[in-house]
């Protein structure tokens, strides 16, 4: 196989509607959108007279079209109702394409431009879905390394709620993919994903688990309640570079003085947590800890006796403090409260009365 496709049909940004595949069956509509990998067509299922999207890898070098098959493979085992469906895939004429679920709805990231601030319930709701498709991912031993508003589709239904479906595991790693192509694909030093939205360990070409999807959402909360992701550097680098140095100022610092019930300041400092082992160990405590939530109550600490008995820390050699509790501990400063202050000079002005009350005694006496 040639490293780039001589079929004219897919160089550049050519466009491709009225093209059919698998004998007729699919008809390439308008164009929806295009990204590194392909582009994304409005497309119609001729037997059953419904539109589908169809995507189209542009070139097909092998390594593309390995990502591609990986796309297909992921997606094709996942069925959730926050996951975007895909019907079939196929390679023809030198065209790779997914025929998946046609949404007729708007990425995150929009939504997020459009109309920010968003409630923080809406917020939480949303993420909340997410997680789930998550969690169904993560079963199946997918992680999908790609979490960003951008892949995150919200739909209107017909009632009043919104459905998310989380879509594009172009890049999605397969844990027990045993696939000789994978060393090439995860190559150490190798980054894939997007810089805004990496975690630490996937900025450093390390391997990645579900924490890492966990670290990416937390990437996303963040950005939903405030505006903005938690690290914006000059450059993609800088960045990166964020991620693995640097701890997010708070959700009220980052939103310029808008106050967070303190659960939710703990939740989302702990799903970023630049260290894996100090965040959530698994997708189903986030979702614990979103159910906790009271956002009527003003923002406090929470009681101890209302933390998550499931975020007892998992056994780590040598390590025996919980990412609940670590987040708890107060700073310790030089100065000391204003209370302490107080009782400092209280103390101190009693030991000078006693001391001028013994100097008296002493001249009397003498």
């Amino acid at each position: 196989m040639s490293s780039v496709s001589s079929n004219p049909y897919l160089m550049g940004n050519a466009d491709l509607t009225g093209m059919t595949l698998a004998g007729g069956k699919y008809v390439l509509g308008a164009k929806l959108g295009a990204g590194g990998a392909g582009s994304v067509y409005l497309g119609t299922d001729s037997d059953l007279n419904e539109k589908v999207a169809i995507k189209i890898l542009k070139e097909l070098d092998d390594k593309r079209l390995e990502r591609f098959r990986r796309e297909a493979k992921a997606t094709r085992k996942l069925e959730h109702p926050n996951i975007l469906r895909l019907f079939d895939f196929g390679y023809e004429s030198e065209v790779a394409y997914i025929v998946m679920e046609f949404l007729d709805g708007r990425p995150l990231n929009k939504i997020l431009k459009e109309e920010f601030p968003v409630k923080i319930e809406r917020s939480f709701e949303l993420i909340k879905q997410a997680c789930r498709a998550l969690s169904h991912a993560h079963e199946k031993n997918i992680v999908h390394r790609d979490i960003k508003p951008g892949n995150m589709m919200v739909v209107d239904t017909k009632g009043s709620r919104e459905l998310l479906k989380l879509v594009d595991f172009g890049i999605a790693k397969i844990l027990d993919d045993q696939s000789t192509i994978e060393p090439a694909l995860t190559t150490t030093g190798r980054v894939f994903g997007s810089p805004a939205y990496m975690s630490p360990e996937q900025t450093k070409g390390y391997p990645v688990d579900n924490r890492s999807d966990i670290y990416s959402l937390g990437c996303v909360l963040y950005e939903c309640l405030t505006g903005t992701p938690p690290h914006v550097g000059d450059s993609p680098i800088h960045t990166i570079m964020m991620h693995q140095t640097e701890t997010p100022v708070s959700l009220k610092e980052a939103s310029m003085g808008q106050e967070f019930p303190h659960g939710v300041e703990l939740l989302v400092q702990r799903m970023l947590a630049r260290e894996p082992r100090m965040r959530y160990q698994n997708i189903e405590q986030v979702i614990d800890d979103i159910d906790r939530l009271d956002f009527s109550r003003p923002a406090r600490a929470p009681k101890r006796s209302q933390l998550s008995e499931s975020h007892k820390p998992i056994a780590l050699s040598g390590d025996t403090t919980s990412p609940t509790e670590f987040s708890q501990k107060p700073p310790t400063t030089a100065v000391g409260t204003l209370d302490e202050k107080i009782w400092l000079f209280l103390a101190g002005g009693l030991v000078l009365v006693v001391l001028f009350a013994l100097l008296i005694a002493v001249f009397a006496g003498t």
